[in-house]
């Protein structure tokens, strides 16, 4: 009896310290919450939102979901799969040194397993960027106040990956109100969509407003344009006057990470406010300080931004306003009042609002992210998240004992180019789904066409190094190729 107990004992050993870990990172951590960035403390009437969904898959989706608010999520998953890379290669090392494999067989194994991981990899990468994952999001518990995006685009972007309408359902979905759908260097399609929503032909939350990302000598938005607008190759300052001229406001998108000019530089042109914070750009501190004490000085307002294209499925910034009894107003009085309210109150007419679930601002060192990752991801789980965790440990242990299990384990490299292989087909469907959305697009939007072009290679590419491989190891399996 003492015997059997020993044995289970030691059958979960890893999974026992591995639930302990989680508990107490989870216990003496921090949970995600929302932060004024103006002046970096938490916002009070906010909480966040957690999907059952996301709980229920939480080992799945969770870190998924951590990555995708990543300061540099791109090269951080990466790093993810160097470090993996690394482990499986030293793996392989202690098989060698206890005589288990030969060096050829091991220096093989490590090559192919280490193809198939970055098919996978990639896979995850790409469903990453584009599915709807459930992400949290904020709760708005302050009635009298919205929450608004000023910084948008959609396919008829150059640089976009998502429909107008999608665009609603995502901004209805993490928490906005209204948003400005800000399409770089022309506003004829958006005014469109606009009048629609006016018309009642789409649905009235969230709040759609018409505006336009310049590319003047830096980024500007250019919001509540009431006339259409085509922006490319002007100067500053005639753009600027003409806006003001529409009865719209300029800001001035992330200067922070595109300096071609002064702060000063645009607050002579006659810009109205600057963007604090943007989804996509980390910056400093000083520099956000420096940017909110000349807009003090200057009387302009500030602005934090979505910046969203269709990637991903977080939102990680939100702008607040007070606006008494907002969903009485006509379409008209909605636009009406955020542009007046920016326009008459300036300095003091917005609250930046991002989500908060590590250090604030602070990018750690690229190649020792994933410990940092790995820590800081485990500390901001809730009580119901890290239950999740250890019903699937229960499930992963009671699934290991299982038969078709130790058969699926058994030729790591025949089950790995199987899985490698679905999800090569994954990525050739989205890639011939982009070229198909590309053709009424020509003239407006190249991403759908890159994007197509490289999945449909990408996928084909990893379908046939995984059929390879599956042929190679049934072909030579006699020789020491599995475990």
């Amino acid at each position: 009896m003492n015997k059997t107990i020993y044995q289970q004992l030691h059958h979960w050993r890893y999974s026992l310290l591995f639930g302990i870990f989680v508990f107490l990172l989870s216990l003496f951590g921090v949970k995600p919450f929302i932060i004024n960035t103006q002046i970096l403390a938490e916002a009070e009437n906010f909480s966040i939102h957690i999907s059952p969904l996301r709980v229920l898959f939480e080992p799945i989706l969770g870190p998924i979901l951590f990555y995708l608010r990543s300061y540099d999520p791109i090269p951080e998953f990466f790093v993810i799969f160097g470090w993996v890379s690394i482990g499986m290669f030293f793996a392989f090392v202690k098989r060698i040194f206890y005589k288990q494999i030969s060096l050829i067989s091991a220096l093989g194994r490590w090559a192919v397993l280490s193809v198939l991981l970055s098919g996978l990899w990639l896979m995850i990468f790409i469903y990453m960027i584009s599915g709807p994952l459930p992400s949290n999001t904020i709760i708005n518990h302050d009635s009298g106040r919205i929450l608004f995006n000023t910084h948008t685009h959609s396919h008829w972007s150059h640089d976009g990956l998502i429909s107008p309408k999608q665009q609603m359902s995502w901004h209805k979905r993490n928490g906005y109100d209204a948003f400005f759908l800000t399409e770089h260097n022309h506003n004829k399609n958006t005014l469109r969509f606009v009048n629609e929503q006016k018309k009642g032909l789409l649905p009235k939350v969230p709040h759609i407003i018409a505006g336009i990302e310049f590319s003047g000598s830096n980024h500007m938005l250019l919001l509540g344009l009431k006339s259409p607008f085509i922006t490319f190759s002007l100067d500053d300052k005639p753009v600027i006057d003409s806006t003001h001229q529409d009865g719209g406001l300029v800001a001035v998108a992330h200067w922070f990470s595109d300096e071609h000019n002064s702060i000063q530089y645009y607050i002579d042109k006659g810009v109205d406010g600057f963007e604090i914070d943007n989804r996509n750009n980390v910056f400093s501190n000083n520099l956000r300080q420096q940017i909110i004490e000349l807009c003090r000085e200057n009387n302009l307002f500030m602005l934090g931004s979505a910046d969203y294209h269709g990637y991903g499925s977080a939102a990680h910034v939100w702008n607040g306003i007070k606006i008494p009894n907002w969903e009485s107003l006509s379409h008209q009085e909605k636009t009406d009042s955020i542009i007046a309210h920016l326009k008459e109150t300036r300095f003091n007419a917005n609250n930046v609002f991002r989500y908060i679930d590590r250090p604030v601002f602070k990018k750690w060192s690229i190649w020792a992210s994933p410990f940092y990752s790995v820590i800081t991801y485990f500390k901001g789980l809730i009580f119901i998240q890290v239950v999740s965790w250890f019903v699937w440990i229960v499930l992963f242990q009671l699934f290991k004992q299982k038969s078709y299990y130790r058969f699926l384990m058994n030729d790591k490299i025949h089950s790995l180019s199987a899985l490698c292989f679905i999800s090569s087909m994954g990525i050739l469907v989205l890639g011939l789904s982009y070229l198909q959305k590309a053709k009424p697009l020509v003239g407006f939007n190249e991403q759908y066409q890159e994007f197509g072009l490289n999945f449909s290679i990408l996928g084909i590419i990893i379908g046939f190094v995984s059929l390879s491989i599956i042929w190679l190891n049934k072909k030579f399996s006699h020789v020491e190729l599995k475990n």
